[in-house]
């Protein structure tokens, strides 16, 4: 059964990745953008990273009765970068097609900013290059 269910995802990851070839053919011909590309990317995974770090700040602060402008701040950055990703999309091509794949852009970025959040931290780990330390005067 397991492998059937490994099968199936990489036949939806294979669809989807079609998907977006198709897209991106489609767009680029009729208005001249690339809809998937890495600038949409990169602005919609780190306003994902700003909503989460910012939900989480505001939640503990909330519990904790402090400060809550902090989250609030990064809430409304996160957003807003969002709301750049739909601007720069229905400004490229039509409003109707636009908004439409913006909602699958945004939802397949969501899976994908989690995998390339822990891609870049194990980049991070691997290239620090860090030795294991050795006490020589434990006692």
């Amino acid at each position: 059964m397991i492998i059937l269910k490994l099968i199936g995802l990489v036949l939806l990851a294979l669809l989807i990745y079609w998907l977006v070839v198709e897209i991106n053919k489609y767009t680029y011909k009729k208005y001249d953008y690339d809809f998937f590309n890495m600038h949409n990317f990169v602005v919609t995974a780190v306003g994902y990273a700003f909503l989460y770090f910012g939900n989480r700040w505001y939640m503990s602060a909330f519990k904790a009765n402090d400060d809550l402008l902090n989250g609030q701040i990064l809430l409304g950055i996160g957003m807003s970068l969002i709301i750049y990703v739909i601007y720069i999309n229905i400004k490229s091509t039509s409003i109707i097609l636009g908004l439409f794949l913006t909602l699958f852009q945004l939802l397949l970025y969501v899976g994908l900013s989690f995998i390339a959040f822990f891609a870049i931290i194990i980049l991070i780990a691997a290239l620090s290059e860090t030795k294991p330390v050795y006490v020589l005067n434990k006692y």
